[in-house]
């Protein structure tokens, strides 16, 4: 399985206050904690950030073994981070002697953002079981988690986790469709490619324990730091 992930790290961080991305905990920057955590876990990592950002984290040296790409457009949510990062795939694949024939699974890419608390092995190996599967032609273009449906068959919470997620190089003309059409939110990308996607269910109470978690404001990261 070739494994390549993209780190969205273009927000404003505005409720956070400052950086969400460079805030240091356990004695280094999140973006360097988490692209080590991927990398341990056998991941390939970009980072998709505004280009002042991008200036920032080479002139600090803050994760020099970084690969870092502009966003598609600042300050738009996390569908302009996807878009760069597809763009950025494609670019590659088509500059790679190895096509996607030869490894089907190369045209994914893990797609995720910088406030993720932890990185997960066991989502690769879910991942994974899904690209077992695939063929040189998915019909699968998407696969995202969920949270598998209570007895009741109505989940107590939103049943998609739009990240981490996993993107098929071709999905990149349904984000182009969906950006044309004004929508920038995560619910829009997976409507829009419903019938392409396979979910990968975590069911409750016994896997509640790996759901993603993340954080967006400094009260988040207090009580995920002490949990």
């Amino acid at each position: 399985m070739v494994r390549n992930a993209y780190i969205l790290a273009g927000g404003k961080s505005s409720r956070f206050g400052s950086n969400k991305a460079l805030t240091p905990i356990g004695g280094q920057p999140q973006l360097h904690r988490l692209s080590q955590a991927l990398s341990s876990d056998g991941w390939s990592t970009t980072v998709v950030a505004q280009e002042s950002f991008r200036q920032e984290l080479l002139d600090l040296r803050t994760a020099p073994s970084l690969r870092v790409i502009v966003d598609h457009e600042p300050d738009q949510g996390p569908v302009a981070g996807m878009i760069a990062a597809l763009s950025d795939l494609r670019e590659r694949l088509m500059n790679s002697n190895e096509g996607v024939t030869q490894s089907p699974t190369s045209a994914y890419c893990l797609l995720l953002p910088c406030d993720l608390w932890e990185w997960q092995p066991i989502w690769t190996e879910r991942f994974s079981e899904v690209a077992n599967a695939l063929s040189s032609k998915p019909a699968d273009l998407l696969v995202g988690l969920r949270r598998k449906p209570s007895e009741s068959g109505t989940p107590s919470r939103p049943d998609f986790i739009p990240f981490p997620c996993w993107l098929h190089v071709e999905a990149l003309a349904i984000l182009q469709r969906v950006w044309d059409e004004g929508q920038r939110s995560m619910r829009g990308v997976f409507r829009a490619m419903e019938s392409q996607t396979a979910w990968i269910d975590l069911s409750a109470p016994d896997e509640e324990a790996i759901l993603p978690r993340s954080f967006n404001t400094q009260e988040e990261l207090g009580r995920l730091g002490t949990s």
